[in-house]
């Protein structure tokens, strides 16, 4: 899977790695939720990585039982009942919402949102949400929800994950409005993609898709 993905959005990776790095706080604790074993960011300085995801696959653990600042757990983003309340100085979640979809867009925004407040009740006071998400132009987020259920269909033809991509301003929405007063959104940035992107699971040209990566920073208000 790390190969798969590395191959084709590698220079992806590389640069979400400049946004995320400068975030993260020597001697901090860090959650990153639904990595794939894909850890594309200097860890050497933190005091905890700890790697959640539905799944976790014994050969990433494996390749990383010998770096002794790096664990592994089996969590729901949406329901992280196993991670305790404010225990961490940053979360980082990349390329995961689009993964949250259900049978409808009505359910699919609320399981992105209770995913969001998850990751906030998560972090410390202060500490900072790092959103990388995978977006789409909003003719496109359109089509999505007006064509939602053979958009799924789709998906379950080609034994992919059902999938749903906001726009950049729909996420934007969402975090800048759905998180209560427990947290601000603080910057928004387009990444970018890279030469090539995954679509249900194949390669493509990025210029051939709607698509790119939006980088948004939520900081959880001081108490």
């Amino acid at each position: 899977y790390v190969k798969t993905i590395m191959d084709a959005e590698g220079d992806y990776y590389d640069k979400a790695e400049k946004f995320i790095t400068p975030l993260l706080v020597p001697g901090g604790r860090v959650l990153d939720i639904g990595n794939g074993g894909i850890l594309n960011y200097d860890y050497s300085q933190l005091k905890e990585l700890l790697c959640a995801d539905i799944s976790v696959s014994k050969k990433i653990e494996e390749v990383y039982k010998k770096v002794p600042n790096v664990s592994f757990i089996e969590s729901n983003i949406m329901d992280m009942k196993n991670i305790e309340d404010g225990r961490f100085d940053a979360v980082i979640v990349q390329k995961v919402i689009h993964h949250l979809a259900e049978k409808d867009y009505k359910t699919t925004r609320k399981n992105c949102v209770r995913a969001m407040r998850e990751c906030v009740r998560v972090l410390k006071w202060g500490g900072c949400l790092i959103v990388c998400e995978s977006t789409v132009k909003r003719w496109f987020e359109c089509l999505e929800i007006a064509f939602f259920k053979p958009m799924l269909a789709c998906c379950d033809l080609v034994k992919f994950d059902r999938v749903f991509q906001y726009s950049p301003f729909s996420l934007q929405k969402i975090l800048s409005e759905e998180l209560g007063d427990a947290a601000r959104l603080e910057r928004v940035d387009d990444i970018g993609t890279g030469e090539h992107v995954l679509f249900l699971g194949r390669k493509f040209p990025s210029w051939a898709l709607p698509c790119s990566v939006t980088f948004y920073l939520v900081r959880k208000k001081e108490m």
